[in-house]
């Protein structure tokens, strides 16, 4: 029996051989193919000038198979020195990968798009996060659900709340629209503490409200500018004092709005975010106009409430 080291030489020779050979006959083609395009006029060139392209054709799929005929020698000299049993699976394998690079894959079955890296994943994890801080920080998305603030916001319309101001800049302000937590007075009554509402401030700490005659009264006078509303309130409510660090919330559609004039002023710990921008339907898109009293010094604070002033702090605060 032939040791391995003969064998290996017997099959780099024939290898080398072949090569050669086939080598040797594509060049004389070429050459041939050449003889014949400086023989024929002018008029026939192109007959052999696509001889020639053919020849060289033929010498570039015998390049192919001189290739293929080494590496499949040399891969049987691999697998036979190191004991290999299977010596084909090489090949089908190659060919199965070629396959799914045609089609656009990864060599597992998956198409690209599929298939996620390490990159991929911090690249999404970053987003996440980055999505994550500014939702609960900077600025929150939200829709309307209902009409109590209709005409100024109507059902599925969108806007954005953005949670800085009154955390760095200033406290709520009267005719600031805000988005809040239901406070403890409604989770009494079996709101969640993730449900969010939306309504307009009237009056902040220190000041009171009262409904009558139509009318929204802070301090004992008529608020002067309140064109966003939807009808005239049909029902009255006596002085409601809001305690300092709570704000009176109201709807723009006074009649069919859930707000303070029947659960209490509201803790400034449940506001989540002043709404800013409109960003659907279209015909509202821009930043949302802020309502202020035209004459503020009719809305001075009150320092000390009247003597017949409910205790709504109880209710705001949630303490029975």
């Amino acid at each position: 029996m032939a040791s391995p080291s003969m064998s290996s030489s017997v099959v780099k020779s024939m290898c080398h051989t072949g090569c050669h050979t086939v080598l040797s006959r594509s060049c004389r083609r070429v050459r041939a193919a050449r003889s014949a395009v400086r023989a024929v006029p002018h008029s026939g060139a192109c007959s052999g000038f696509t001889s020639l392209l053919g020849c060289r054709a033929r010498l570039s799929r015998s390049s192919s198979r001189s290739s293929q005929f080494r590496a499949h020698a040399t891969g049987r000299e691999t697998t036979s020195t190191e004991g290999s049993v299977e010596t084909g699976g090489d090949s089908g394998n190659n060919n199965g990968n070629d396959r799914d690079d045609d089609e656009g894959g990864n060599g597992d079955g998956f198409p690209e798009w599929a298939v996620f890296t390490q990159d991929d994943l911090v690249t999404v994890g970053v987003a996440l996060t980055a999505s994550l801080f500014l939702r609960t920080f900077v600025a929150e998305p939200r829709f309307i659900p209902s009409l109590s603030m209709y005409p100024t916001y109507d059902i599925g319309d969108r806007l954005i709340a953005e949670k800085i101001t009154y955390r760095f800049n200033h406290g709520p302000e009267q005719g600031d629209v805000i988005i809040f937590h239901p406070p403890a007075a409604l989770q009494a009554q079996g709101y969640s503490r993730g449900d969010v509402f939306i309504k307009r401030i009237v009056a902040v700490g220190g000041q009171t409200v009262a409904v009558h005659d139509g009318r929204v009264f802070v301090n004992g006078k008529p608020r002067v500018r309140e064109d966003y509303i939807k009808d005239a309130p049909k029902y009255d409510m006596k002085d409601v004092y809001v305690p300092p660090g709570s704000v009176f919330v109201m709807g723009d559609n006074r009649n069919n709005s859930f707000d303070s004039h029947l659960w209490g002023p509201l803790d400034i710990e449940s506001i989540e975010g002043r709404v800013v921008f409109n960003y659907w339907p279209p015909n509202k898109v821009g930043q949302l106009e802020p309502h202020v009293p035209v004459d503020d010094t009719s809305y001075a604070v009150v320092e000390v409430p009247p003597v017949d002033a409910p205790d709504v702090s109880v209710v705001a605060s949630g303490k029975e």
